[in-house]
C-alpha cells in the first residue's frame, strides 16, 4: 500500500488500497473505459470480439463476455443493477445513437435494441445512468432523460432540457450534470433527480479565462 504524507507529519492524506484492481493497458487492440457511477473499468479487446472484462471493487459484479465488433466504442456502461449494458460508438452519421443489451446473471442475452437522440443533427457527448432504469443522453443540444423498459426493448422520454453545450462533467453522488457552453465561459448545472431534469443556478466566467473539461472535478 502506498501512502503520501505531509512534510514533517506521520499522518497521510492519500492512501492507495491494499487490494488494487489490475487491468490491461490501453493499446492498439485494447480499449479501456471507466464508469464513474458504478466504479468499474471496462477492458474491451478487439472491439469485444476477443472479450470484454469488467472489473470493480465489488468482485460479485466483475464479469467478462464477448460481443460483436460494430465499430469503435466511445463509451460503455452498465445500469446500476447491471441488467442493461449501454454502448455508444463512433460511427459516421450515427453519433446520436446508443445501443442497449439486456443482461441476465451477468451474461448478455440475445435482446438488443437502440435509441436515437430526439434532436436532429445532435451529437451525443456521453450518457449517464441516474437510476436503475433511467438514462440521460448528454448532447450538444441539451439533455434528454429517458426511461429504459428492457422487457419491451423500448425507451420512453421523461424530460428534455435544451442547452448548447460543448462538454460535460458528471457527479454520480448527487446526480448532477455540469454542461459547459459559450466555449467554457458558461457552466450550467442540471439535477437529474425525481425522474426529471432541473436547471440549477448557472455560473458565468470571464470569457478571457474559459474553463476546460480537464479543469473540472466533480
Amino acid at each position: 500500500m502506498a501512502q503520501f504524507s505531509l512534510k514533517g507529519s506521520d499522518e497521510y492524506y492519500l492512501s492507495l488500497s491494499e487490494l488494487p484492481k489490475r487491468f490491461d493497458a490501453d493499446s492498439p487492440v485494447t480499449n479501456v473505459f471507466f464508469d464513474d457511477t458504478n466504479g468499474e473499468v471496462f477492458t474491451v479487446r478487439s472491439g469485444g470480439v476477443t472479450g470484454v472484462t469488467v472489473t470493480g471493487m465489488d468482485e460479485l459484479k466483475s464479469t467478462s463476455f464477448r460481443m460483436e465488433d460494430r465499430g469503435p466504442i466511445i463509451s460503455i456502461k452498465f445500469s446500476p443493477d447491471h441488467k442493461i449494458l449501454a454502448i455508444q460508438r463512433n460511427l459516421d452519421n450515427q453519433n446520436a445513437t446508443v445501443e442497449f443489451v439486456n443482461f441476465k446473471e451477468q451474461a448478455p442475452t440475445n435482446v438488443e435494441y437502440t435509441q436515437t437522440c430526439k434532436w436532429k443533427n445532435a451529437k451525443i457527448l456521453g450518457f449517464v445512468w441516474p437510476k436503475v432504469n433511467e438514462i440521460a443522453f448528454i448532447t450538444d443540444h441539451g439533455i434528454e432523460l429517458l426511461q429504459v423498459i428492457p422487457e419491451k426493448k423500448q425507451l420512453k422520454s421523461l424530460k428534455n432540457m435544451s442547452f448548447s453545450g460543448a462538454w460535460y462533467s458528471w457527479c454520480a453522488r448527487s446526480n448532477i450534470v455540469l454542461l459547459a457552453g459559450n466555449n467554457g465561459a458558461l457552466l450550467q448545472p442540471f439535477s437529474l433527480n425525481g425522474s426529471s431534469v432541473t436547471k440549477l443556478q448557472k455560473l458565468e466566467l470571464d470569457s478571457a479565462k474559459p474553463v476546460a473539461e480537464r479543469d473540472v472535478f466533480t
